[in-house]
């Protein structure tokens, strides 16, 4: 292979210790790092990256520079015939991301975004769903069963799964993830028909409820989809037992290793999607995703990232990340509305609220774009309507 000349951008690798308390300084000594000084003597530097780009004996770019220049910088580079290697985020808005992503496919170059934490030993341990079949009944005109998934190193999750019995292929799946309130109401209905399959000391709490069982069953008797239920970590019978306080400690400790609660349930939702695709007599069948309030939100985030999602049905979803979900910093970036914008790209979406919120952002778009209209539709529903 032919040796390439190693070149930098000056300007980001100077650390301006100004900003920096020099008592602070003097403390460190020689342990205060200087980007620079372990490089060879001949790599060159430019102040200005176009010169870099200039170059006609560069064939690829790494592009660690602030924020804000990572958009122009990857889409000259794509002018320039470099490929490029951009770090996180990829960019400030979506207008930005759909020009770079446009100038990638239109000079025909290699462009990728770097998280290391795709790479890190952590999450490749992840891959292993490891799907073990916990039990499988027919009672009471339904079939129920249930499998145990990997999400991650030490989090096993039980995906539940209930169809009428004398039903054939499914015309759908609907994943159905569940919020602390509707997983005792969903626990407590199943009970009347599966107490030996839901009886464990681990689901201690709701008494049977022999009405709510009769309306899931005359449900399922119509329907012509398979129902799944998931309670995300920290839910049902992975939830920490211990009072507000504590339990609002435990949410603290995830921010300090970078990550959320719910960002790391939206991970659960995926890796549920993947293990219902898992399954033989499920894996080309259409999938509905629904939520209510901060699990439509879940579900949201999870189409993003999942292919092929046909419709999302979400109940009472916030208006905005400042009522939750909670991911860090994803208010410096987008909002709600615009998320909804992003997934009607790729699914139908159905919202039900009992406002007259109007969701404009997401209409716009989809005018704009020419979707079809019934692509993102807004369903104002009354006070006494149940999910």
């Amino acid at each position: 292979m032919k040796s390439r000349p190693f070149v930098l951008y000056e300007p980001y690798l100077a650390r301006d210790y100004s900003k920096v308390d020099k008592k602070l300084l003097d403390s460190l000594g020689d342990r205060v790092p200087k980007m620079t000084e372990k490089l060879p003597a001949d790599v060159q530097r430019y102040k200005d990256f176009r010169h870099l780009l200039d170059r006609k004996d560069i064939d690829a770019v790494v592009i660690s520079t602030p924020d804000h220049w990572h958009a122009i910088q990857t889409i000259m580079a794509c002018q320039a015939e470099k490929d490029v290697y951009v770090e996180k985020p990829l960019s400030l808005t979506i207008v930005e991301g759909r020009k770079m992503v446009e100038a990638a496919r239109k000079y025909n170059q290699i462009v990728q975004s770097g998280t290391q934490r795709r790479s890190d030993e952590a999450m490749q341990e992840v891959v292993p769903l490891d799907i073990q079949p916990v039990f499988c009944v027919t009672r009471h005109g339904i079939r129920f069963s249930a499998f145990d998934f990997t999400s991650q190193p030490y989090v096993c999750l039980r995906l539940y799964l209930a169809q009428r019995t004398n039903a054939n292929k499914p015309g759908s799946v609907m994943l159905n993830v569940l919020d602390e309130e509707q997983w005792t109401e969903w626990l407590a209905a199943m009970r009347v028909g599966f107490g030996a399959e839901l009886g464990d000391p681990v689901f201690s709490g709701p008494e049977p409820n022999e009405t709510v069982f009769k309306v899931i069953q005359q449900e399922l008797s119509k329907a012509n989809y398979t129902t799944l239920y998931l309670a995300p970590r920290g839910i049902g019978p992975t939830g920490w037992r211990v009072d507000e306080r504590k339990l609002t400690q435990i949410y603290r400790r995830f921010m300090l290793l970078g990550r959320t609660i719910d960002g790391m349930r939206v991970w659960d939702v995926r890796r549920a999607i993947q293990t219902l695709r898992s399954l033989d007599s499920l894996k080309s069948v259409p999938i509905v995703l629904k939520g209510r309030s901060q699990m439509a939100g879940l579900v949201l985030y999870a189409s993003l990232f999942e292919p092929n999602i046909a419709r999302l049905d979400l109940w009472h979803l916030p208006h905005s990340h400042h009522d939750g979900p909670t991911f860090l910093n994803v208010l410096r970036y987008l909002d709600m509305p615009q998320t909804l914008a992003m997934a009607a790209e790729r699914s139908q979406i159905h919202l039900y609220q009992k406002d007259d919120f109007q969701w404009q952002f997401p209409h716009a778009v989809i005018q704009k774009l020419a979707w079809p209209q019934d692509q993102f539709q807004a369903h104002t529903i009354s006070q006494e309507s149940e999910q």
